[in-house]
């Protein structure tokens, strides 16, 4: 199971230990067989080399299948795997005519590969490209590459992406002046990718919007791919998550049609991350499903491998699987440390597994897992990089400590979070310190900072909001976030004992999608607002489902009134659930039908007394509650027959319309 969910460490750590145990059996035999075809299945993380020395075994052989699977799976830069740029290198470099020509004829197979099985046009032109090339360009682009293999190693090292920056600018002169625009534009890319780096994400996005254009226009479906993956995750960056999943649904349409397998991958985990952001766990427990990210194939690079792990950690954490999210996060450090020895996903390793700890309630483990992450971000020279790493294992540790109901110790990260924040690009990050601010705050008492807080709150969860483009990812989101109101809601109730505040806080969650819609100026979330428009005769239901209480509102035109039911909204859920079924069973429960309507109308029952029409504003589950099929204990009649009843998702909603009618 281990071995097929993707952790093959801790398969091959479950197989030693049961070997130790039992080493003589007929599932000793077995055990020794699963451990050999884990090591075998370890050599699918080719070195280059290997790579090319395979390459070359298919090319003698005629094997063209075995051939299309190693140069459409190994289209790494950043490792040096690539097989037209190894066959290039060589070419460049050749000491030999023989060695220049079998080289050449390499690219020359690869280009047919290309040619036949996807419309790409990029590396059948740049083979014509070194087919013609003379000697004095032929000197020019050996340089480039030294140059370009120099800047991927800085790149590796993560510590200095000025440095990158520039290192790329030379590169991409050097093939322009060549007349190679091909690899100009892969130079380019590079150059995109390390703007984000330095925060300077609008220009980063400006410049791969341009590539991906211009790949697409000549048919270059692998630069739109790469170009389109990286737009995603500068839009993640910066929150806007339906953009963030266009572009990596084009990307993944360009890496199929490129032929692309590790493109395919990418975009595919980039998707679960995506859509795990915004808490759709159907569509992230699809993509993982369908993804066949842990498939066995030919080459698995170990940097995609490890953001697999991540990913997929990061989506169970996120539904509440954390046993499971440990083991993908293990696995996950496993690769970064041990394997790639890379600083930066390394930091990131233990970010992830510092927070996965503490959903396990394993505070200290977790805070020594932050620091470590923290120690890593200063060992960075790229003092923009330094600090923004710094900033993401401040932020975890601040969020530790509120999980754990340490505030005050939270509060004072949170608070040196907000003020060395350099930049508002990052909204998510700041979303997410300003809400767990914003928690401390309840939880310590401290009434003014709360109310100022939350505004700021709002303000940054609205933003967030509004530049989600689908309207089903937003609603999505919005649930997810719902809890934020849902504090602001509670707190001004119970702490500030302000019925008012709590009311206007419960309506500014309410229905801003659809009030975007309806033409004419929005009313105020206040209560007054609703009162102005309530006609004579009719009363109005307001409720607000919150964690350990429902709050019911009774407004009608002249006086309003407030009741707090003493029922959590799990249990509710299941009241509500159990008597909707029951109706769909047609087993209608008199008794259920009484219960409810004791408890949500019974509290309230003079609002209903004498009125042509009730209006009930839902919460949550009771949106799925028939009102009208509720009945008055001892009582014959439906609800439905002693009032008129209609609905509406919130007050401005109802004020709107009651202006317009």
């Amino acid at each position: 199971i281990l071995s097929e969910m993707g952790l093959s460490t801790k398969a091959r750590k479950a197989w030693e230990d049961y070997l130790q145990r039992d080493a003589s059996s007929e599932w000793a035999s077995e055990a020794r067989k699963r451990l050999e075809s884990l090591e075998k299945a370890k050599a699918v993380s080719h070195v280059p080399d290997q790579i090319l020395s395979d390459f070359w075994a298919a090319y003698d052989t005629q094997d063209n299948e075995k051939a299309w699977n190693i140069v459409g799976e190994t289209k790494e830069l950043i490792s040096g795997s690539l097989v037209f740029f190894q066959l290039e290198r060589r070419y460049v470099n050749a000491g030999t005519a023989e060695e220049a020509s079998r080289n050449l004829d390499g690219m020359r197979f690869v280009a047919e590969l290309e040619t036949a099985r996807t419309p790409d046009k990029y590396f059948p032109e740049l083979y014509k490209y070194y087919r013609d090339l003379g000697r004095e360009n032929k000197d020019r682009v050996a340089r480039a590459a030294e140059r370009s293999d120099a800047a991927y190693k800085v790149m590796l090292a993560g510590n200095n992406w000025t440095e990158v920056s520039s290192a790329f600018a030379e590169v991409r002169s050097i093939y322009t002046e060549a007349g190679n625009t091909w690899e100009a534009d892969l130079a380019t890319f590079q150059i995109c990718y390390s703007l984000t780096q330095q925060r300077q994400i609008e220009e980063s996005s400006k410049c791969l919007t341009s590539l991906a254009d211009s790949g697409r226009s000549k048919n270059h479906y692998w630069v739109a791919s790469l170009a389109d993956g990286w737009l995603a995750s500068n839009r993640s960056l910066s929150g806007d998550y339906s953009a963030s999943i266009g572009f990596n649904d084009r990307s993944l349409k360009n890496a199929k049609l490129d032929g692309d397998s590790l493109g395919v991958q990418k975009a595919v985990s980039q998707l679960v991350s995506q859509y795990t952001k915004l808490g759709n766990e159907e569509r992230v427990l699809q993509l993982i499903d369908q993804a066949s990210l842990f498939s066995p194939r030919y080459f698995q690079s170990s940097r995609q491998l490890s953001r697999n792990h991540l990913f997929i950690s990061q989506a169970l954490h996120r539904f509440g699987y954390f046993a499971g999210a440990e083991a993908f996060a293990d696995e996950h450090l496993t690769v970064a440390s041990d394997v790639l020895k890379d600083a930066w996903l390394t930091h990131s390793a233990h970010l992830n597994k510092a927070s996965v700890l503490s959903k396990l309630g394993r505070v200290d483990e977790a805070l020594v897992a932050a620091d470590r992450a923290s120690q890593i971000s200063r060992t960075f020279t790229d003092l923009v990089m330094s600090k923004r790493l710094g900033f993401q294992a401040m932020l975890l540790r601040a969020d530790i400590y509120r999980e754990a109901g340490r505030c005050s110790d939270g509060l004072s990260d949170y608070d040196r979070v907000v003020a060395d924040n350099p930049s508002t690009e990052f909204v998510t990050s700041l979303y997410r310190a300003r809400r767990g601010r914003l928690e401390c705050l309840a939880a310590l008492g401290r009434g003014t900072e709360f109310v100022n807080e939350m505004e700021t709150v709002i303000g940054l969860f609205e933003n967030s909001r509004r530049i989600i483009e689908d309207e089903s990812d937003r609603h999505i989101f919005f649930h997810g976030e719902q809890s934020v109101y849902d504090l602001g809601t509670e707190y001004a109730f119970s702490k500030l004992n302000d019925p008012l505040m709590a009311f206007s806080y419960s309506e500014r969650s309410r229905a801003n999608s659809l009030l975007e819609q309806i033409p004419g100026q929005t009313p105020g979330t206040d209560l007054a607002s609703l009162q102005r428009a309530v006609p004579e005769g009719v009363s109005i239901l307001y409720f607000a489902v919150l964690s350990e209480r429902t709050l019911i509102w009774a407004v009608s035109k002249d006086e309003w009134e407030v009741r707090s039911i003493p029922i959590s909204g799990q249990d509710l859920d299941e009241l509500v659930d159990a008597f909707s079924s029951s109706i769909l069973r047609k087993a209608y429960s008199k008794q259920s039908a009484e219960s409810l309507y004791l408890l949500l109308l019974g509290p309230l029952s003079g609002a209903i007394e004498g009125k042509r029409l009730l209006c009930i504003i839902p919460d949550k589950s009771l949106a799925m509650l028939p009102f009208a099929a509720l009945r008055q204990p001892g009582g014959e009649k439906f609800l439905i027959e002693q009032v008129a009843l209609t609905y509406s998702p919130g007050s401005r909603v109802l004020s709107k319309l009651s202006d317009d009618h």
